[in-house]
């Protein structure tokens, strides 16, 4: 009788736990979600579209975007809890998730030709071969520190070949044009700027694409993934939907009017955007099979780890959530 008492109840609060937690997503208070991001071509249009044409709010979430100059910054944010979590690509999917201080619920993008190494015109660099003992400005622990990396490596060098200057993407390109720094590492955004001081291309992603794919998305940190990872596909469908939305000409030439305008020309913005590379729900899906995710991630930061920027590399199974993305991708396509 006390068993049949004790079922009957777990059973109650099971139903009551399930109610509470429909209402809390369908009607309750919306949950509250710090993201950070850079204002880049890439990294920014989707959690920026998701917030202005309502896709945040429509899965009864309340979220603050806050954007930052740079990655270490916005990593900073994350570990000290300022942040729930970043939109990125190597500055939190390896220097936050896989080193396991974070989890990588939804990724968005692949950096097929985001970065680029250019030199002056007067610095004589054609090749990167060129860059020994040469200055090279550039953000440690980024994607571009993954590009400084693989070239010198596939050239033949080391580190320890070049003169490395730490500092942000902006910085790099105005210390270039100013002939600050004979040699930097810059984002496609700031190719016209750099080409018009007579700026060379020296090296880019797109020389050891797919073999070192960067990639991108929302880390969350794990205390806020704990709490609350029954309602992160609610973000991760957002996400989603707003990806879906910029593959529309009128979205977004919406976010490059709001966001873009004062930065450079639209052909500019459309160049960097078509720079990144942005699978489908269902293509990330099967990506996630494959261990491909996996792969991607774990490549990255083991650059970034023989570079010492990064200290340990963690397991797949503690920094990827496929699950939650899977659900995510049902929660879009349901809300189409």
């Amino acid at each position: 009788m006390l068993q049949k008492l004790m079922q009957a109840l777990t059973a109650t609060v099971m139903l009551s736990f399930t109610i509470v937690s429909a209402y809390a997503q369908s009607g309750g208070q919306p949950l509250k979600v710090r993201i950070g991001y850079l204002l880049s071509e890439v990294v920014a249009p989707p959690l920026l579209v998701a917030r202005d044409e309502g896709l945040f709010k429509a899965q009864n979430l309340d979220v603050e975007l806050i954007k930052f100059d740079n990655g270490t910054q916005m990593t900073q944010a994350l570990v000290g809890n300022s942040l729930d979590g970043a939109l990125a690509g190597a500055a939190v999917v390896s220097s936050i998730a896989v080193r396991g201080l974070g989890v990588l619920v939804n990724p968005t993008y692949l950096e097929y030709d985001t970065n680029l190494l250019y030199a002056t015109g007067e610095s004589g660099i054609k090749t990167v071969q060129d860059l020994k003992g040469k200055q090279v400005a550039f953000p440690f622990g980024t994607t571009a520190h993954v590009l400084v990396v693989n070239a010198l490596k596939k050239s033949g060098l080391k580190s320890s070949d070049i003169k490395p200057v730490n500092t942000g993407y902006q910085a790099t390109t105005t210390a270039l044009i100013a002939g600050a720094v004979p040699a930097a590492v810059i984002t496609a955004g700031f190719v016209e700027a750099a080409t018009k001081k007579g700026a060379v291309r020296v090296t880019s992603l797109k020389d050891f694409y797919p073999e070192t794919a960067v990639l991108g998305g929302l880390v969350i940190s794990n205390a806020f993934f704990d709490k609350h990872k029954a309602d992160l596909p609610h973000v991760g469908a957002a996400i989603i939907q707003a990806q879906v939305k910029l593959n529309e000409e009128p979205i977004r030439k919406k976010n490059y009017d709001k966001y873009f305008s004062k930065m450079e020309s639209y052909d500019a913005y459309t160049f960097s955007f078509e720079l990144g590379k942005y699978p489908t729900a269902d293509e990330w899906l099967k990506s996630f099979k494959e261990g491909k995710v996996a792969n991607w991630a774990l490549t990255t930061a083991q650059i970034l780890k023989d570079a010492g920027t990064i200290d340990k590399i963690g397991e797949p199974s503690k920094f990827l959530a496929p699950d939650v993305f899977e659900k995510a991708a049902a929660l879009a396509k349901a809300g189409k």
